[in-house]
């Protein structure tokens, strides 16, 4: 799940509205699920800690992958003025 939501940013699987929502929630879920998974499995805190820090580290990546869409998209607008610019 968490693979889904981060691969929505590749072309193939770039989509609009609802889609793109549920993929962002499948990583948000997959996320979860990952760490319940663990804390039922292991119980060990620093395999807790260090899957927080992988999950911290997804996050800033689909921040990072977001930002860089955003930045292709007012690159390819036609618009010289824009609430939307990242500038």
């Amino acid at each position: 799940m968490v693979l889904v939501g981060l691969l929505q940013y590749v072309k193939p699987f770039m989509m609009k509205g609802s889609i793109h929502f549920a993929l962002n929630m499948s990583f948000v879920i997959g996320a979860f699920f990952l760490l319940v998974g663990v804390i039922e499995i292991s119980g060990d805190l620093s395999i807790e800690m260090y899957l927080l820090a992988i999950t911290l580290y997804w996050i800033l990546i689909r921040v990072l992958m977001s930002d860089r869409e955003h930045e292709r998209i007012c690159a390819e607008c036609e618009q010289r003025s824009c609430t939307h610019s990242l500038q």
